[in-house]
């Protein structure tokens, strides 16, 4: 069986595990190197927890949800409801398809009904091309 390379990328922490974990989970299990790219930091997701204790929670449920799966991970670190569609937002992403040497690439549905999940997957996509 040929090893594949997967990255998994989600507009926040939590997006991927609810996505797909368990499909990277098999694979990972199988041989396959799996990586999962957090784009933001996930700190406006909460009412009630502050922004800046709330994405030092989510890196840390990303890092130990990463363990679990099997999984490397890539953490862009861009603040939540703020990523866009830029050039340097576009080179960020190529760079960790190429850093993951990715065969196949997981993201969001394109039709999303959240903006942040449109934008990751549209940038991921053009990404994958310019990888």
């Amino acid at each position: 069986m040929r090893r594949l390379s997967v990255i998994a990328i989600g507009a926040h922490p939590d997006d991927v595990e609810i996505l797909c974990a368990g499909t990277l989970a098999k694979l990972a299990k199988q041989g396959h190197k799996v990586t999962i790219c957090y784009a933001t930091d996930g700190q406006f997701g909460h009412v009630t927890i502050k922004p800046d204790e709330l994405k030092e929670i989510r890196r840390r449920e990303a890092e130990k949800a990463c363990a679990v799966i099997g999984a490397e991970m890539i953490w862009l670190g861009y603040q939540d409801e703020f990523i866009f569609d830029s050039k340097e937002t576009r080179l960020r992403f190529i760079e960790a398809i190429r850093k993951a040497r990715a065969d196949l690439i997981i993201t969001h549905y394109p039709e999303d009904y959240h903006e942040d999940h449109r934008i990751v997957s549209r940038i991921a996509t053009t990404a994958g091309f310019l990888a």
